[in-house]
């Protein structure tokens, strides 16, 4: 549209004066009556012409007059329906500015905290494997401890048979010290008649009296001594019996220990189960947190997009409501102008100052072209600002669709990171039930191993007891072979003394070789015994060696059962830690799923919004046409009323 430029009135020419040559030497005659007349009748036609001029310039001002005010009106009426738009976009671009700052903090929420997820979950890894290799080590340490148990068991089986083979070698051996008891017995009676018998030979019983005197006194030492070994054997079979009952004592503490370990074993292995699945499941929070980062990313970019977009499109808004309370005021000053020409066109029906009259509907016709001008100039101010505004409406609505699919799909990611915290928080407490379980079921093992080992050592004393009294036995019995050795040496000193006799000396010789095969026979126990204490001792050394490495390897079962004890307890204190930081992610993922809830309902404000100020821009571009449309209507009465206050001046 072209500026209206304020009209120029056509210059009047200045009338020139008839010159005749004798113009300036002959009077001017004067006008008679007729003339006269003639001139008041033309001017009077004159008047009456201009006169009808001025009613009808007036009735066209008046009625430019009421269109410039009508469309004046119509311009006031779209600006007000613009400005009552914009104030809708900005209050739009406003709401959505606050969501997205709103996004913006709930998106940085989500990334302190996603931080803070990972740092804890990357923690309870390392936990989780910790508490991985110690149900393993728990698992093969209680393994190994069955086993031992087992062997142990085992081997007391074997060392309570030897046990009972040498309860029955000690009762041989009493059998056979009865025996040389009763030999010494028999000699002693046999001596004690030689005796009677030399006291019949009188002279010729004298060295076999002495024989015989000598013979009883070794039976009677011969028999001490077997009262002596009797006693020993007896204090060997009391403690063979006390071995075996020992024996059977801690096989049977041992035996109750096997159900415990198979039971502690399966409690272990429950644990690295529940182990494996919360390793599992803090793998999968930390996958799900990777691709929460990823999105939260996007959600920032985003928001932070839509931030910019809200920015631009309230600096486009202020700027054209700047223009638009200029255009405002240019329309309000033109409706002013339009009701004052409508007065004045009123005035000019009976007006005697036409120059006055012209130069005010030239002024004012100046005025709104100055009215019009602006409003055309700062017209496609409005229409940049609207169209950044469309734009910066579209932008957000796109972004704000985005964040909305994103929020959608973090939200189910937050799910299933909440679903697998869940489950590892059930597994856990699980495992915490277990590891109490397995605490005390080890517990138990280790007090009983440790009171086995007690109970076994004090055998060891038995046992030790048990060698020295068959050393005794064997000293005593080498006393008796002494004896024996001397008895049958006095048998054959007595078979001498009886020979020397001759017929008197028959009953001698009868009982000296008595006494011999009797002595022999002792010797001969003697040797019985010897051979049987020999097996003992070997024996003796066999259970006390044997003994001693079994209760050496349930004592460093014991004591690997004990450590064990002490990792499992610690392990307790640092699943407490695991639950605890499981219970700091669980609410941390309850504040991400929060947040992006938050999240959420900002992309769904701002798409309100942008939509709401699609609308408006769209109304508004509808306003800004019918102003154009409007200034343009004004803009040809302003010509038309240009050209009447020309044409008015040309007839002064």
């Amino acid at each position: 549209m072209a500026f209206i430029q304020k009209p120029q009135a056509p210059e009047t020419p200045a009338p020139q004066p008839r010159q005749t040559a004798t113009s300036a030497s002959r009077p001017t005659p004067r006008p008679s009556a007729t003339a006269k007349a003639k001139v008041s009748r033309q001017s009077n036609t004159a008047n009456r012409r201009t006169l009808a001029r001025q009613q009808q310039m007036s009735e066209n001002i008046a009625h430019i007059a009421a269109q410039l005010l009508e469309n004046v009106q119509e311009g006031v009426t779209a600006i007000e329906q613009l400005k009552s738009a914009m104030d809708s976009v900005a209050a739009a671009s406003e709401e959505s500015a606050g969501a997205a700052e709103e996004s913006l903090s709930a998106v940085n929420e989500i990334t302190k905290n996603s931080a803070m997820i990972q740092r804890n979950a990357e923690q309870a890894t390392a936990q989780v494997n910790g508490m991985l290799e110690l149900s393993r080590m728990a698992q093969r340490e209680v393994t190994t401890t069955a086993n031992s148990i087992k062997t142990t068991i085992e081997d007391s089986s074997t060392l309570l048979e030897k046990a009972e083979q040498f309860q029955k070698a000690s009762d041989g051996i009493g059998e056979s010290v009865s025996l040389i008891g009763q030999v010494a017995e028999e000699i002693n009676l046999l001596a004690l008649n030689a005796a009677i018998e030399a006291a019949r030979a009188k002279e010729d019983g004298k060295g076999f009296a002495v024989v015989a005197s000598e013979t009883r006194g070794l039976a009677a030492l011969s028999s001490e001594q077997a009262e002596r070994t009797h006693e020993i054997v007896s204090g060997v079979q009391g403690n063979v019996t006390a071995l075996m009952q020992g024996i059977n004592q801690v096989s049977d503490t041992l035996k109750s220990q096997v159900d415990s370990t198979e039971t502690s074993i399966e409690v272990a292995n429950q644990i690295g189960e529940h182990g494996d699945s919360i390793a599992q499941n803090i793998q999968n929070l930390n996958h799900t947190m990777a691709l929460l980062v990823t999105e939260i990313e996007q959600l920032q970019k985003g928001s932070e997009s839509i931030a910019s977009a809200a920015q631009q499109q309230a600096s486009a808004v202020s700027q054209a409501n700047q223009t638009i309370e200029m255009q405002q005021t240019a329309l309000l000053e033109s409706e002013q102008a339009a009701a004052s020409l409508d007065a004045l066109a009123e005035e000019l029906k009976n007006s005697t100052d036409l120059a006055k009259d012209a130069e005010e509907i030239a002024s004012m016709a100046e005025q709104l072209s100055s009215a019009v001008e602006q409003i055309v100039g700062s017209m496609g101010q409005v229409v940049t600002a609207l169209e950044q505004i469309e734009k910066a409406s579209q932008l957000s609505t796109e972004d704000a669709e985005k964040n909305t699919e994103v929020a959608r799909e973090s939200l189910q990611h937050v799910n299933d990171a909440a679903d697998a915290l869940n489950q590892t928080f059930d597994e856990l407490g699980e495992t915490v039930e277990a590891l109490n379980t397995l605490i005390q079921a080890l517990a138990s093992v280790r007090d009983n191993l440790q009171s086995g080992v007690k109970e076994g050592q004090q055998l060891n004393d038995t046992l030790q007891q048990t060698a020295s009294q068959i050393n005794r036995i064997s000293m005593v019995l080498r006393a008796i072979d002494n004896v024996v050795i001397q008895t049958m040496m006095l048998s054959v000193s007595g078979s001498i003394e009886a020979a020397r006799a001759g017929e008197k000396g028959k009953g001698f010789a009868v009982v000296s070789n008595d006494i011999r095969n009797l002595a022999q026979d002792a010797g001969a126990n003697l040797e019985k015994i010897e051979n049987t204490l020999m097996n003992l001792r070997e024996e003796s050394d066999y259970i006390s060696r044997a003994w001693e490495a079994g209760l050496d390897d349930i004592g460093d079962n014991a004591t690997q059962i004990s450590n064990l004890v002490n990792d499992l307890t610690n392990l307790q204190k640092d699943l407490d830690g695991v639950v605890e930081t499981v219970e700091d992610l669980k609410r941390a993922v309850e504040e991400n799923a929060a947040a992006l809830n938050q999240a959420q309902q900002g992309s769904e404000q701002i798409k309100e919004a942008a939509a709401l100020s699609y609308n408006n821009v769209s109304e508004s571009k509808t306003a800004a046409q019918l102003i154009q449309d409007s200034v343009q209507e004004v803009s040809i009465k302003v010509e038309e009323l240009a050209v009447i206050a020309d044409e008015l001046q040309s007839h002064i």
